[in-house]
């Protein structure tokens, strides 16, 4: 497959642009890119497609990382060729990583403005931050021992796997990111990733969300702050969640929609969150037996306790870091405009009144054995 992806990307270049097969040839197609930020110099990471040829027939894949340090970004690009002879190409970039030192000196704006004007660069590749680490040790092919040669490829497949499984994180380009950013009225969340060092191993873990507030880091998000923020999105498709019950606890399957209604009354903000969830029994333990609607109404109220529970929580970390990352100023930017300069610059979330609806709805599905015998509820 990536052999075909870098056909393509030579074939468009040699008829796209004039480039000679000698110039294409010395073309470096870099498949992730690290920036980190340092002592008032930027250092940007790239990691590079190399085939190797072995035989008359087969080639090897693998990747190759270089590095650059300059007073810019594109000075550090630059630089990079003080060491690597190939001209670097910026149009196949499938992930960018941005470090900790950009991060915690809130220089993330300055990432933006490169992407925005260089227009050799993608935006639309994958977007990861780290609040504890360094982008070059996250994308460094020796970092840890993967499965393939190209740690960018893994990094995209635990982003895929991980918004399908736990709802922890958000599976986002640079562009959309950019574009929430500079959206009236919302503040931006990006998936966090960090490494993870043991006796044995280092790996890189995906550890939920982290949220901004113009390009100021605030503060990451706890796993049950980034589901719900999910959930109120609506950025997974199906996910499982344990519910505890009579001391016990109840697999389900999840999938969710939400709607957030405003009106303002007597100068305040009021906000309905409702959030419909749809849901399947995936796993019961200690041989809990589900076999009449009383019970499974019981497991929707306990699901909608839950789930109202963790958004809560949600709502409170918004009001004590002031950050607006469910955009309620932006529903009165779009839907109360003439009112939105009083609550511009304010807590929204102390200045409202937030309710959160949730309502459950679970698939009328009993033990495999009473499915199988034949005794099944089905709503």
């Amino acid at each position: 497959m990536k052999k075909k992806i870098i056909l393509l990307v030579l074939i468009s270049l040699l008829f796209g642009t004039g480039c000679s097969y000698k110039e294409i040839n010395r073309l470096a197609i870099v498949s992730a890119i690290g920036i980190d930020y340092e002592d008032n110099k930027y250092t940007v990471s790239v990691q590079v497609m190399n085939l190797q040829k072995e035989t008359n027939d087969a080639t090897t894949e693998s990747s190759i990382l270089y590095q650059g340090k300059g007073i810019s970004i594109l000075d550090a690009l630059d630089n990079i060729s003080l060491e690597y002879p190939n001209t670097l190409y910026l149009g196949h970039i499938e992930l960018l990583v941005i470090g900790k030192g950009i991060i915690l000196d809130n220089n993330i704006n300055k990432v933006f403005d490169f992407f925005l004007r260089e227009p050799q660069a993608r935006t639309d590749c994958l977007l990861l931050v780290s609040d504890s680490n360094d982008a070059v040790d996250i994308i460094n092919p020796e970092t840890e021992n993967k499965e393939g040669t190209f740690p960018s490829k893994d990094l995209i497949t635990t982003i895929e796997n991980s918004k399908q499984i736990n709802g922890y994180i958000v599976k986002q380009t640079l562009e959309e990111f950019i574009i929430n950013y500079y959206e009236e009225g919302i503040d931006s969340v990006a998936s966090n990733i960090r490494l993870s060092e043991s006796d044995k191993e280092i790996k890189t873990i995906l550890t939920g969300l982290v949220s901004f507030k113009e390009n100021k880091f605030i503060k990451e998000l706890d796993k049950d702050n980034s589901f719900s923020y999910n959930t109120i999105k609506g950025n997974y498709e199906r996910v499982g969640i344990d519910i505890p019950y009579n001391d016990n606890l109840i697999g389900l399957s999840i999938g969710s929609k939400s709607i957030i209604k405003l009106k303002i009354k007597d100068n305040k903000p009021y906000f309905d969150i409702n959030i419909d969830i749809d849901g399947s029994v995936t796993e019961l333990h200690n041989n809990i037996n589900f076999n009449s609607d009383d019970e499974y109404k019981k497991l929707e109220e306990l699901a909608n306790n839950y789930i109202k529970d963790k958004i809560d929580n949600l709502i409170d970390f918004c009001k004590d870091n002031n950050v607006d990352i469910l955009g309620l100023k932006n529903y009165i930017y779009k839907h109360k405009y003439r009112d939105y300069n009083k609550y511009k610059d304010s807590n929204i979330y102390e200045e409202s009144v937030i309710n959160v609806n949730v309502n459950t709805d679970i698939y009328r599905y009993g033990n495999i054995s009473e499915v199988v015998g034949g005794n099944k509820w089905v709503k």
